[in-house]
């Protein structure tokens, strides 16, 4: 890792500040071409409560979801309460923050690798320039604010490595309780999980003083869950998702025979996520009155409330099918996760449902990065070759790292892996759906590992050629060359 000096200037400025200027040339030109930002999700999407809810019950609503982790909805009303009319605006200012705060962090973290600078630089300004990057920026949904916070905690893991003090562990375990209250998928393990490596470098105490107050805030969060609802996890969903990979794999008719042999409950003939009415006769209907965001059916936009309390019970009911189902019958998991294995590479950009019609603004760029840097062509190979040869590379060196080196940068990379790992296990092990938008939001940390992995290659490859070649010796073929 490069170490610089306060006394002398900063070597990354001027690169900080011509990504800074890219970063804004390229959000006009793709503003140009009819890249908008988009606030529909706000009405149709089933993650988030009713936006009238939102602006009128926001505490209560958010005290009272036991669906999503509560931050983002929060974030929501808190600007629409602010901004009114003018929310939209408001929206979209802080994804362009956080758009060039991915593309300075992503460099900083690339040049604190020892990456040649301008390398580093090229490759944040590509990746803030993809078409996953542009689209998911201009849609208000939560996976683009992760994929930001996860690249800051790695930034902020390198740090933390590299001079030990609580406040940096308290900066970096900030930004993991941060998405673990942004993302059902990451829940307070991964916050453990990630720090082990870096106690490679920095002492225990330290380490515990600077994550006692984020650990605290989930353990809270979890204790009021598992009294509230009954589940210390941050999302009830984990039922109706797991019974995704593990259950709605069999076929209706088998379905029927494994409840006919009450190996099943009647629910599980009924699809996840469906209308309560769905249910009449196989569930009795729950109300929370004085509670409109767990007690209404549908929103004010018409569309499914899976917020609403009976689901808890649905999702216990999946969760008891589930633990007893998947270890008897495992062969149907395995197709699931088989499945979810497959759609964790899919390009994050394919169904048109999630990035919107900025889609079809950029469809031959898109194009492009799909078959170049993703190695998916979806008429022939929706799997994208590279992507799945480049997570490998990363668990792989990685894993390697880890296990071989000590020192300031393995640490750091440690934790990268752990955080890979960790996304791609619960990924793939609890869900079958949406998998691809898991991964986006650690490829920018894949494609930092592949980029180190490759320069030290390159670095290794040359001292060997040195090594091997004495007083400036050039072999050529069979002859010998002084030179």
């Amino acid at each position: 890792m490069r170490k610089w000096s306060p006394s002398r200037p900063n070597p990354d400025l001027p690169y900080l500040l011509a990504l800074a200027a890219l970063f804004a040339v390229s959000r006009v030109l793709f503003w140009a071409v009819g890249v908008h930002f988009s606030t529909d999700q706000l009405r149709i999407a089933i993650q988030y409560v009713d936006p009238e809810l939102l602006r009128h019950h926001l505490l209560q609503s958010v005290w009272y979801l036991h669906t999503q982790p509560p931050l983002y909805n929060l974030f929501l009303g808190v600007v629409l309460k602010l901004f009114g009319g003018h929310a939209g605006i408001a929206f979209h200012t802080v994804h362009l923050v956080l758009g060039l705060a991915f593309c300075l962090a992503l460099y900083l973290l690339l040049a604190g690798f020892s990456l040649p600078r301008p390398v580093a630089a090229a490759i944040a300004l590509a990746l803030s320039v993809s078409p996953a990057a542009i689209l998911y920026e201009n849609r208000l949904f939560y996976d683009y604010p992760v994929l930001v916070l996860l690249t800051l905690a790695a930034l902020a893991a390198q740090r933390l490595a590299r001079r030990p003090s609580v406040g940096r562990v308290l900066a970096l375990g900030s930004l993991l309780a941060v998405v673990v209250l942004v993302r059902s998928l990451y829940q307070l393990p991964l916050l453990l999980l990630a720090l082990l490596p870096l106690a490679r470098v920095v002492p225990w105490r330290t380490l515990l003083l600077g994550a006692a107050l984020p650990v605290a805030v989930l353990v809270a969060l979890a204790v009021k869950n598992e009294i509230v609802f009954g589940t210390p996890s941050t999302s009830s969903w984990l039922g109706e998702n797991l019974a995704r990979v593990g259950i709605y794999t069999a076929p209706l008719d088998r379905r029927r025979a494994y409840v006919a042999a009450g190996e099943l409950d009647p629910v599980e003939l009924i699809p996840p996520f469906a209308k309560l009415r769905a249910y009449n006769g196989a569930i009795r209907f729950e109300r929370k009155p004085g509670v409109p965001a767990a007690d209404r059916f549908l929103t004010s936009s018409g569309k499914v409330n899976l917020n609403q309390w009976t689901y808890l019970a649905i999702s216990r009911k999946r969760l008891h099918d589930d633990v007893r189902f998947i270890p008897s019958h495992p062969g149907w998991y395995a197709r699931g996760v088989k499945l979810a294995t497959e759609r964790f590479f899919w390009p994050p950009t394919y169904p048109p449902g999630i990035t919107g019609r900025n889609k079809f603004e950029i469809r031959p760029w898109e194009a492009l990065w799909e078959a170049g840097f993703y190695g998916s062509t979806p008429r022939v190979n929706r799997i994208g070759f590279l992507a799945v040869a480049g997570y490998l590379v990363a668990l792989g060196y990685g894993l390697g790292v880890l296990a071989r080196r000590r020192g300031a940068e393995a640490a750091a990379i440690g934790f990268v892996w752990v955080v890979l790992a960790y996304t791609l296990l619960v990924g793939v092990l609890t869900d079958l759906g949406e998998n691809y938008r898991s991964r986006l939001l650690v490829d920018p940390l894949v494609v930092a590992l592949v980029a180190v992995a490759a320069h030290r290659l390159v670095l290794a490859l040359r001292e060997r050629r040195r090594m091997i070649e004495p007083g400036g010796a050039e072999v050529r073929g069979d002859a010998e060359v002084v030179v």
